[in-house]
């Protein structure tokens, strides 16, 4: 199964309103917990392009500005640190069909496919992608059962 970086934080929260079993319960927990590691991995490479980017202040730290009102860090180059930021939210994760996880991938995957809540916008399509994901894998246990 794979998942794009920009979709890990939303499909943490979303996966935290699915009322389960204890069965499912622990499941759910265990996919939560490969999620965050694979968040954590994505924050550390995103503050390496902030690292990389950033104007650095007096002790070589990423320079701090107010924008619009906004506090974010000094870019000189935006473009350059844009296009490695698009890149690597668009960079997939993938979890393994290992023999431990395929029980908590069926676990979840049921719950999320039979989810009924309506989405908007991003949340749409994130929710749209994960559907085709988890298809996917159903799709070749089936296959995997047929032979």
């Amino acid at each position: 199964m794979r998942i794009q970086n920009q979709q890990l934080e939303w499909l943490v929260q979303f996966c935290l309103k699915f009322e389960m079993n204890a069965k499912g319960s622990r499941q759910r927990s265990k996919f939560i917990r490969i999620l965050q590691d694979k968040i954590e991995e994505y924050r550390k490479h995103r503050q390496e392009l902030i690292e990389l980017y950033a104007t650095k202040d007096a002790h070589g730290e990423p320079l701090i500005v107010v924008d619009n009102g906004e506090r974010c860090y000094d870019v000189k180059d935006k473009n350059g640190y844009m296009k490695e930021f698009i890149e690597l939210q668009l960079e997939y994760n993938y979890i393994n069909m290992t023999k431990e996880n395929i029980l908590m991938l069926k676990v979840v995957g049921d719950a999320y496919l039979n989810h009924e809540d309506m989405f908007l916008g991003i949340e749409s399509d994130f929710y749209h992608y994960i559907c085709i994901e988890f298809e996917e894998f159903f799709d070749k246990q089936v296959k995997e059962i047929s032979k």
